[in-house]
């Protein structure tokens, strides 16, 4: 005999909900001492997983017939096996031409971009105070602002995919993307 447990022990214990219990009980699950009223049933979690594997045999059988054999398509998984082994080979085909980026150097690449654009914008206040002080007009700090933050933005802009391991994307691998 196994552990005596309740419908909310028992369903979190087979990963199932209590609706589910319900119902399976209305099916012939065993129940190791019937609850009355304002007492709730308890089960025996061995008689329980035994009643479940008996279930799926049964429905198996029913599905598939008695041979075990046949209750998997062997050729349907060697098929499914072979789909997922042709996706696989194809993304490296397309990281080793360039087309696709592996994303632990996307996000290598990333962090490092925002790294940079955050020291450079931190770094405008210092470097633009100076300028402030000479300046009366509004005017003038707004484009001596702009002209600060389009420095930083500016350093940015000059991506070099070399520089992060990412190979360039030529023409000629370019051109037979389009034509996917």
């Amino acid at each position: 005999m196994g552990k005596t447990v309740n419908k909310t022990e028992l369903s979190e214990i087979i990963g199932v909900s209590q609706r589910t219990l319900t119902t399976w009980q209305k099916n012939g699950m065993p129940i190791a001492m019937d609850g009355t009223r304002g007492t709730e049933n308890l089960y025996d979690t061995e008689e329980i997983i035994q009643w479940m594997i008996a279930r799926e045999i049964q429905r198996r059988i029913a599905d598939h017939g008695g041979d075990e054999d046949q209750w998997y398509d062997y050729e349907k998984e060697r098929a499914r096996l072979t789909h997922h082994q042709a996706n696989i080979a194809s993304l490296d085909e397309q990281v080793k031409e360039g087309k696709l980026i592996p994303s632990d150097i996307v996000e290598s690449a990333w962090v490092d971009f925002v790294a940079a654009f955050r020291a450079k914008t931190l770094s405008i206040p210092t470097k633009a105070a100076h300028h402030f002080i000479t300046l009366s007009d509004l005017n003038q700090i707004q484009d001596c602002l702009k002209e600060h933050l389009n420095e930083a933005l500016s350093e940015l802009s000059e991506y070099e995919p070399e520089h992060y391991g990412i190979q360039a994307v030529t023409q000629s691998s370019t051109a037979g993307s389009t034509a996917a």
